[in-house]
């Protein structure tokens, strides 16, 4: 379930009151397939919810179980929820469990603006490079054709 637009105070005063009145510690994680509210907010919620989780003290560096971090699953929101992350150079480098980076996720997300970004901060680590054929596989959904 998406929480941008309406849900978005309501979820913030749950949150308010899990972490203010119940003490639920912000990187507690859970059951399922992301492993915190922070990953979960990247991935389904308007900024002003990551925004909180991060003034909170969010982590955001953890993979999940699929090796996913903040800064892979934001790509799928585009530059404005990104921008509310603020990844750091090395979150954007870092490979999830199937060896895919944020600019593999920032080119599905179709967000141009949100790629050349991702790419800037690929350039600044020569060291690191994604293959034209992984970019492909990226922007087709993993479809690309065998040689």
């Amino acid at each position: 379930m998406l929480t941008d637009g309406d849900q978005m105070n309501e979820v913030l005063e749950i949150l308010r009151y899990l972490i203010y009145q119940r003490r639920v510690q912000v990187n507690t994680t859970g059951g399922g397939d992301l492993h915190s509210a922070l990953h979960c907010a990247c991935l389904r919620s308007a900024p002003e919810i990551i925004e909180f989780l991060l003034s909170e003290g969010a982590e955001v560096h953890p993979g999940d179980s699929a090796g996913r971090t903040p800064a892979h699953l934001v790509c799928y929101r585009g530059l404005t929820h990104y921008r509310s992350l603020d990844p750091s150079d090395d979150a954007l480098i870092a490979r999830d469990g199937t060896h895919r980076t944020a600019l593999h996720y920032a080119v599905v997300s179709a967000d141009v603006a949100l790629v050349r970004h991702v790419l800037d901060a690929h350039k600044r680590h020569p060291e690191h490079r994604d293959t034209y054929k992984q970019l492909v596989d990226a922007a087709l959904g993993g479809k690309t054709r065998r040689r």
